[in-house]
């Protein structure tokens, strides 16, 4: 009954619910079937009369109720793989047997016995010649019967060299024709069948090229000093809280599982964050404060909403993670000078982006949850955001008990595939430019625009007016003060020039500093130093 007390033999009060097989007297249950006894009815130094029940019971209905009670016995270990159901008056038997023999108990003749609706046993049929195609090998018929008797099978021969065969009900586990040849394979021994290659023809498939860009990134990343590590893809959703999100932050839209095993592992991730600053925290507890790790894997998204009513949208995402010391043994350097830090990580995003041929990414200011509000950056690729990076936020750190500044990236691998990348054309068509043949050149720029401008564009706008013979652009210096206006600030750049063809004359690099003079301000309303 709903509601209903048993207090079992470990003096445990449990109630239980109207679906929970029990035994019962008249009045009451005095045992949970399959899984426990009950206190009332246990057996002392005084007992003197015991009545003996020995049952078949349903393995699904034990399984459940021994789940949802946490209680894990030999019995429920038993019965929840299920037993002969035949062979219960047999187990009687034997008990009684057992306590005359051992403990000088007097057996009172005769027993009830209650069976409905009886369970027959199970026929199959077998067909020799499936022996070889599965096994490799040919094995007489007549030794294949004996094997099959000897496990306590019925065997009968059919027409057609088919055999008929009656599995025992202690053996549920016998229910196709390729069971009966598992077990001959068993019994005659897997040292007896050959090596042998497979017969069948399989189709030539072609390889993923999913797999081939994994592996571009693991080279890269491992060349950057990270070591790959990979986490659980089954979490708890307290991940969420240490990783500060909102409530309406849409990572917390995860995939509950319905029939968890453990309570830590009772949804999908919905990203890898977690797990690496879990790494580095569990690092950090036994010692080691040097980590720099990385993980290539795949998170999980219900589309419906959080109560995992709707389908799971599966993405690809690339995480990295890094705490302590970038170099050992640097004695004559400073720790700030040697440690990690947001460029390291900032470094690391770039590369990766530089090696999948992304165009136009763009870093901007960002605000995520788990990062430090003034630390932290995104990538954008066509208004999309792909990656972001940063340092982790001190009450993240906190949570995972870090023992000081850590920095994190992800980058999402999905939009990058879906946005721009040819992904055969990356993975198959790599190549790499000869050596220059002809010296640079090389000129320095300083522009003053307004604080709030992101270098990139003003970068992005010195590539498109320079043109081909632009090798290479970037920011050596940023200024803010003195003589530069308020509410602006100085950016200076290292311009390289280099013609695959001949040695530029310095006429030539001249008038490209004027055009890209000219578009600097006119397009970016920008002020130009020192020309």
């Amino acid at each position: 009954r709903k509601g209903e007390r048993l207090v079992t033999l470990d003096e445990v009060e449990r109630i239980l619910e109207p679906d929970m097989l029990v035994i019962a007297d008249a009045d009451r249950a005095v045992a949970l079937a399959g899984v426990i006894g009950g206190l009332e009815t246990e057996i002392s130094a005084g007992t003197r009369r015991v009545l003996l029940e020995a049952a078949y019971f349903d393995p699904i209905s034990v399984r459940r109720t021994s789940k949802r009670l946490g209680l894990r016995t030999e019995a429920s270990a038993r019965f929840e793989r299920g037993v002969d159901p035949n062979g219960t008056a047999r187990a009687a038997a034997r008990a009684c047997a057992l306590l005359r023999e051992v403990a000088g108990g007097r057996v009172v003749r005769g027993a009830v016995d209650v069976y409905p609706r009886p369970i027959a046993p199970r026929q199959i049929s077998l067909r020799p010649s499936r022996i070889p195609r599965l096994l490799g090998v040919e094995v007489p018929a007549e030794e294949v019967e004996d094997i099959l008797r000897r496990l306590g099978c019925q065997v009968q021969r059919g027409r057609g060299r088919v055999l008929k065969v009656v599995a025992p009900t202690v053996r549920p586990d016998l229910v196709l024709e390729e069971d009966l040849i598992e077990e001959v394979a068993r019994i005659r021994g897997y040292d007896g069948i050959p090596t042998t290659l497979p017969t069948e023809s399989a189709g030539e498939a072609g390889r993923d090229p999913r797999i081939d860009l994994d592996d571009v990134l693991r080279t890269l990343l491992t060349r950057s000093g990270l070591m790959e590590v990979h986490t659980y893809t089954l979490t708890h959703p307290q991940v969420f809280d240490r990783l500060r999100l909102p409530a309406a932050h849409p990572l917390r839209e995860a995939a509950a599982l319905r029939n968890p095993l453990v309570e830590d592992h009772a949804i999908l991730r919905t990203t890898l964050l977690p797990g690496l600053l879990q790494v580095l925290g569990t690092n950090a507890s036994r010692g080691t404060e040097d980590v720099h790790v990385f993980e290539i894997g795949r998170v999980f998204q219900a589309a419906g909403g959080r109560d995992g009513s709707g389908p799971v949208v599966e993405r690809r995402e690339v995480a990295v993670a890094m705490m302590g010391r970038m170099v050992r043994g640097a004695w004559n350097l400073k720790a700030e000078e040697i440690s990690a830090t947001f460029y390291h990580v900032k470094g690391v995003v770039e590369a990766v982006l530089r090696d999948l041929v992304v165009a136009e990414p763009r870093a901007v200011p960002a605000r995520v949850p788990w990062l430090h509000p003034g630390r932290a950056a995104a990538i954008t690729v066509e208004e999309a955001t792909v990656a972001s990076f940063g340092e982790v936020h001190p009450d993240v750190a906190r949570a995972y008990d870090l023992p000081g500044r850590a920095y994190v990236a992800l980058v999402d691998l999905q939009a990058l595939l879906d946005r721009r990348l040819d992904l055969p054309r990356l993975v198959r068509d790599r190549r790499h430019s000869a050596l220059p043949k002809y010296p640079p050149v090389h000129r320095d720029l300083a522009v003053i625009v307004a604080a709030g401008m992101p270098a990139a564009e003003v970068e992005a706008v010195i590539q498109g007016a320079a043109g081909p013979l632009l090798e290479h652009v970037e920011v050596f210096d940023v200024y803010q003060g003195p003589p530069v206006p308020a509410g602006h600030k100085n950016l200076a750049y290292s311009l390289t020039f280099r013609a695959p063809d001949r040695t530029l004359e310095a006429g030539e690099v001249d008038a490209v500093m004027v055009s890209v003079r000219a578009a600097v301000e006119q397009r970016l309303q920008a002020q130009i130093r020192g020309w």
